[in-house]
């Protein structure tokens, strides 16, 4: 389903199960609810309780790559040697060809300190996306006073069987099999509380200490949807960020940051691009080039094929980033304004090359007269801008002028809020245009 997660919020309980979300167990609910709330360690199935338990092999030799000897034969503690992914993670299925994970452990342990440096402390990490959990692995060695909990959500049954014996290994990981694309999965982690230690800070202060999100971006637009529509929770403090300033990082596809950070001067620059730098400031964790070449980081490895028709199969191989995010304290986009810049955005971009005074014909009939408004000089400067520059080269600056004055126009057009999941699906069979990560020419889209 490529209707955006996060408007699953507002349906009712009855939409939300027609539309194909999994179904989370009640009783993983009460066993995460009651994991939460006690401090003695879970008992083995076929095994008696006792007051102490029993004697293991430590975490760190268990989580030790190179310490093959102290894991059992067929032991899914351990991910499998590098030449075998291939055989033990098949890439059949749409899903499966959709997710790229990092396979080396060294990159795995670059992209945890990156993520996680050392300056932080007591970190409660939500992990989407994990893939077998290399990533995961990394994180859980990284030292213990960086990371209270690893909250990981993947609902893949074959990387399922490599990361649900991390939880038995360390008390701090929790393995939830859901989707982390689904808004109901981060509504059922509060209903766990596995979030309940996690305090709210105020959006004027600093990036929350504690709480992060970190995430494989899955190669598809959907994928692109989901990271757009998180930076759309922003200015309404919603999803995670009702907690405050959460940090996010991804491992994502360059042509996805591309679009994410290109400048007033790049032709990749769209609706994604200001939407990103109003809400947020997004920056690269560790250079490129230290993930190059592709074949030696990820899994799957590039095609063996000089040209293919299927865009998964054209995005496998191209070169990965890893980028932290960190919300501003100053929103561009004001509380209840989403809907206007959408509206904007999505209006003007389709004529990213003309120039605003040009263009603002087709915000609405009439609407020309917004020009001589916010072009005049006698305005203050963070109320007026130059009308001449194209649309693809204003700034974020310039949007929020153009935005605010158009919201103060008497005769602008309603603009109404799609309200409901069905609504939406429909609309998108109709009107691609109304999701803010639509392109409007085939480069775009690749």
């Amino acid at each position: 389903m490529l209707a955006p997660f996060l408007t699953r919020r507002i349906c009712s309980i009855s939409l939300r199960r027609s539309y194909g979300t999994k179904v989370i167990p009640e009783e993983l609910i009460l066993g995460e609810i009651e994991k939460a709330g006690a401090a003695k360690p879970r008992a083995k199935r076929g095994t008696k309780t006792t007051s102490k338990p029993t004697s293991k092999i430590s975490r760190k030799a268990q989580l030790d790559v190179s310490d093959v000897s102290v894991i059992p034969e067929g032991n899914k503690l351990e991910l499998p040697a590098a030449a075998d992914w291939r055989r033990a993670f098949s890439i059949s299925g749409v899903n499966a060809r959709s997710r790229i994970s990092i396979r080396n452990p060294e990159t795995a342990s670059l992209l945890a300190n990156a993520f996680v440096p050392a300056s932080a402390k007591d970190k409660v990490v939500i992990e989407a996306f994990p893939g077998p959990g290399a990533l995961t692995r990394a994180l859980m060695q990284l030292p213990k006073g960086r990371i209270r909990k690893i909250i990981v959500l993947e609902d893949h049954e074959p990387y399922l069987e490599y990361l649900k014996p991390l939880q038995e290994a360390d008390s701090r990981v929790h393995v939830l099999p859901m989707n982390g694309h689904a808004w109901d999965s981060y509504h059922d982690l509060e209903c766990m509380g596995l979030l309940d230690s996690v305090e709210k800070t105020p959006w004027s202060g600093k990036v929350h200490p504690h709480l992060h999100f970190i995430s494989h971006l899955p190669m598809t637009t959907m994928g692109e949807q989901l990271i757009a529509q998180l930076f759309r929770t922003m200015p309404e403090q919603q999803w995670l960020f009702k907690w405050g300033r959460v940090p996010m990082s991804y491992v994502m596809h360059q042509w996805v940051w591309e679009r994410i950070s290109a400048g007033i001067s790049d032709t990749a620059r769209c609706k994604l691009s200001v939407i990103a730098q109003a809400v947020a400031e997004c920056e690269e964790a560790i250079s490129g080039d230290a993930l190059l070449p592709y074949d030696e980081h990820w899994h799957p490895v590039s095609p063996k094929i000089a040209y293919t028709t299927r865009p998964e199969n054209r995005r496998t191989g191209t070169p990965m980033v890893a980028i932290n995010i960190y919300p501003h304290k100053h929103q561009f986009i004001k509380k209840d304004m989403l809907d206007k810049w959408d509206y904007c955005l999505r209006r003007l971009f389709v004529l990213k090359s003309t120039a605003l005074s040009s263009a603002l014909s087709h915000l609405a009939p009439g609407a020309e007269v917004l020009g001589k408004q916010i072009g005049d000089r006698s305005l203050p400067a963070d109320q007026r801008m130059d009308i001449k520059k194209s649309i693809r080269s204003m700034s974020v600056r310039d949007w929020a002028v153009l935005v605010d004055a158009f919201d103060q126009w008497p005769f602008a057009p309603e603009v109404r809020v799609v309200q409901t999941l069905l609504e939406l699906t429909l609309l998108i069979s109709i009107q691609q245009d109304l999701l803010i990560t639509d392109s409007f020419t085939r480069e775009d889209r690749i």
